[in-house]
C-alpha cells in the first residue's frame, strides 16, 4: 500500500460498473443538444460529433487523418482537441444529399 492512503472497508469499496440500483445499463447515445449562443456555435467533442451524424468516432479520425480529408470541418484547438461546430457538421450533410435519378416513366411525361 502506498503511503498516506488508507485501504477501504471491504463494505464501502464499490465495484465498477455496479451501483445501487444493480448492474449499470449500457444506455443508447443521444444527440447532443445544441445550445446556447448563435444557432451551431456550439463545440461538440469527436465523440457527440459522431452521434450528431450517425457515424463511429473511429470513422471521423479516419477522415481527418486521410491526405485528401473527406469527412467535416473540424477545428484543431491543439495537438488532442479536436471540436466540431454543429453548423460545419450541417453543411457536411447537406453536401452529401442524393437527388434519386429520374425514372423512364418520368422522362417520357
Amino acid at each position: 500500500m502506498r503511503p498516506g492512503f488508507k485501504a477501504a472497508s471491504k463494505a464501502g469499496q464499490m465495484r465498477v460498473g455496479i451501483g445501487p440500483r444493480g448492474p449499470a445499463r449500457r444506455l443508447k447515445k443521444k444527440p447532443p443538444r445544441i445550445s446556447g449562443g448563435p444557432k451551431g456555435s456550439q463545440l461538440l467533442t469527436t465523440p457527440e460529433a459522431a452521434v450528431y451524424i450517425s457515424v463511429s468516432p473511429h470513422t471521423l479520425k479516419f477522415w481527418r487523418r486521410r491526405k485528401h480529408r473527406c469527412g467535416p470541418r473540424y477545428l484543431k484547438l491543439h495537438a488532442h482537441a479536436v471540436r466540431y461546430r454543429a453548423c460545419d457538421l450541417e453543411v457536411f450533410l447537406e453536401s452529401r444529399l442524393v437527388k434519386p435519378a429520374r425514372s423512364s416513366a418520368e422522362v417520357d411525361d
